[in-house]
Order: C-alpha cells, then sequence, then structure tokens
C-alpha cells in the first residue's frame, strides 16, 4: 500500500468509525494504572513508568502514528511550581495490520508503559504537587478506530530540600 493509499485507508477507517460511533456506544479499551507518589529532592529529576492497559482485541496508534491522518498515542502533562513531566521517547510499536491492508500500522496493545522524566527544578520549594495531564489516543480494532479520546490523568509529586548547597 502507497503512503497516498495508507493515508485513503486511515481517513475510511476514521469515517467509519464516526459511523458506527453513532450507532454503536464506544466501549472503554484504555485505562491508566495509578501513579503512586514519586520523590523528588529539589534539584533533581527521576523517570517512572506511566502503565496504560488495552483492552483484548483492540489496539492504539503508537507514537509517532503510521499515517498523519491517524492519531497518535500522546502523554502530556502541565509543569508547576517548578516541577514538570516530559515524555522523551515513547516505547517501540507493536506491529499491527488491518484486515485487507497490505502494510501494518504502528501500534500498542495490551499493557505497555511510557517513561516520563520528572524534574524538580533546584529553585522548587518543598511540598506536594499534583502535576493535571492527560493521554490522548484513537484506539481500533480489526475492523474499525474510534473517535480520538483524551483520558486524564494525575502525577502525584513530593519535593523535598534542595541538591543544590
Amino acid at each position: 500500500m502507497n503512503p497516498s493509499t495508507m493515508g485513503l485507508a486511515a481517513a475510511l477507517a476514521w469515517l467509519l468509525g464516526m459511523i458506527a460511533q453513532d450507532s454503536i456506544p464506544a466501549p472503554s479499551v484504555v485505562s491508566i494504572h495509578e501513579i503512586p507518589a514519586l520523590h523528588l529532592v529539589a534539584g533533581s529529576s527521576d523517570t517512572v513508568l506511566v502503565s496504560i492497559e488495552i483492552a483484548e482485541g483492540f489496539h492504539v496508534q503508537a507514537n509517532p502514528a503510521s499515517d498523519e491522518f491517524l492519531i497518535a498515542t500522546e502523554l502530556q502533562f502541565v509543569a508547576r511550581a517548578g516541577v514538570e513531566a516530559q515524555v522523551h521517547a515513547y516505547p517501540p510499536p507493536i506491529p499491527f495490520r488491518l484486515e485487507g491492508a497490505d502494510e501494518d500500522l504502528k501500534t500498542y496493545e495490551g499493557r505497555t508503559a511510557i517513561p516520563l522524566v520528572v524534574v524538580a527544578a533546584d529553585t522548587t520549594a518543598s511540598g506536594d504537587f499534583v502535576l493535571e495531564g492527560k493521554l490522548d489516543y484513537q484506539a481500533c480494532d480489526a475492523r474499525r478506530c474510534l473517535f480520538p479520546k483524551s483520558l486524564p490523568i494525575w502525577l502525584p509529586v513530593v519535593v523535598t530540600g534542595s541538591a543544590v548547597r
């Protein structure tokens, strides 16, 4: 399948998902495991794994997605008072072939973990913080893609002392 056909196939899958969504309730296919509080010293960083579970029979588009018309899985957080969290690399994709397609899509399925680097600036005051974020994704099964969705996520961070002396 060439890129222009892949784009057309992805657009068609999206359109079919929109039609299907009007007649069939969209199942909840992605869940996020609770993240325990991360303890940091001001001026330091650590990595935490955000574990997501994708229901059997479904997959979500990887990051980057296989086609510009597909919605890549993306994890984002809003920085707060000198504490920020960013994804520096997404996990490797799992190939998935839609029925009738000639090429694989880059996806995630089952349980996957997204590494998140959390940084507390050296000027961050000691205290408890909760970073608010969201997981954007587009779930599909072998025949259709559902509308893109966002799930809220919260990352508790406890900052103590300062690493700078």
